[in-house]
């Protein structure tokens, strides 16, 4: 199924104008929603990560996995750790 960002866009601020609802709080709600939808549907296998959410002006969706940058030999966590070379992949200057 395709979302259509201008309907989904539209709806929420349907929402807002018709309920009074406070913006950044149904906002919030939506990315909480997405969040979990990604989790439940196995898009991400590991229910415990860390999801970061930005819907976009024109309504588009980016989504995040947050990650902890580890020296090499403190990897703890394959599914939540990287090492800075693995860091190095999707940002130039990674920190620990």
């Amino acid at each position: 199924m395709k979302l259509d960002a201008n309907v989904m866009k539209d709806a929420i601020m349907q929402l807002i104008k018709d309920y009074k609802f406070n913006p950044v709080q149904v906002m919030d709600m939506v990315k909480l929603g997405i969040k979990t939808a990604v989790k439940k549907d196995g898009i991400v296998e590991d229910r415990k990560a860390v999801l970061q959410v930005k819907i976009e002006a024109d309504g588009g969706i980016k989504i995040f996995r947050e990650y902890t940058v580890v020296a090499d030999d403190e990897i703890e966590e394959e599914d939540r750790d990287l090492t800075v070379a693995q860091a190095q992949e999707f940002t130039d200057k990674p920190e620990i």
